[in-house]
């Protein structure tokens, strides 16, 4: 017997609690939620995600839009927020996601719907973005849904439909942001002191031996693999190329 999908309550509360802080006046639950996952796992700074965001009446099934020159490819982010459980996420928005992409196949087809969308925040990224250019230079298009229910066993095999045609999907469901939730909730900070052993002859002093400004050494990996926090990645959380995002 198939092992039954469901979505789980505890994962799903916590997420619910972590959107709520982009829950404001006239933003639809929708659009909160997108927010909180362009800043949180998309890495876009707060300003930059709020105006990506274009979930509102016509939006043509695009509720979030990114041109993305460094990967030269046009994002286009799809999000779904059930408002209570039991719920999963089933195949019927993934196919109506992948059907919006008859709007961005060709050069033509943007700057058609430039010229005839009726939202005024999806215009403001076509133009803003010069999506039509971009897509006419080559840029391909890349999909990601997002959402706060687990995805079925209907919505699995529709991806791998969808990927075999060429389009892929990049599906952020429950499951899948479980691992963050649980990552965001851990003290990166690695306060504990550990001495390490270098190579003494792989030892280079900048500056007096005494007071050196800088000291360069060879340590080997066995003194590395002992570092409070390597375990789970912690070690690493300081690193300020960490934020630099895409």
């Amino acid at each position: 017997m198939a092992k039954r999908i469901h979505s789980d309550p505890l994962t799903f509360n916590r997420l619910e609690k972590a959107v709520r802080e982009h829950e404001v006046s006239g933003r639809t639950p929708s659009a909160a939620f997108l927010i909180w996952f362009l800043k949180t796992i998309y890495r876009l700074d707060l300003v930059e995600a709020q105006d990506a965001v274009c979930d509102k009446k016509f939006d043509i099934g695009i509720d979030a839009l990114v041109a993305s020159d460094n990967q030269q490819e046009i994002v286009l982010f799809q999000a779904k927020r059930a408002e209570k459980l039991p719920a999963t996420l089933g195949d019927t928005d993934l196919k109506k996601f992948v059907g919006t992409l008859a709007h961005f196949r060709t050069e033509q087809a943007v700057t058609r719907l430039v010229q005839t969308c009726k939202n005024d925040d999806l215009r403001r990224l076509l133009v803003a973005s010069r999506a039509a250019e971009k897509i006419g230079k080559g840029y391909k298009l890349r999909l990601i849904f997002v959402s706060n229910v687990t995805a079925n066993e209907d919505a699995g095999t529709y991806i791998k439909y969808a990927a075999d045609a060429g389009d892929t999907i990049d599906l952020w469901d429950l499951a899948r942001l479980g691992p963050v939730l649980n990552q965001l909730a851990t003290e990166w900070f690695v306060e504990k002191r550990i001495t390490l052993n270098a190579v003494p002859d792989r030892m280079f002093l900048d500056g007096p031996k005494k007071d050196p400004r800088l000291i360069f050494a060879a340590v080997p990996a066995t003194e590395l693999v002992r570092l409070p926090g390597i375990e789970d990645t912690r070690v690493f959380a300081q690193n300020v190329r960490l934020w630099l995002g895409n």
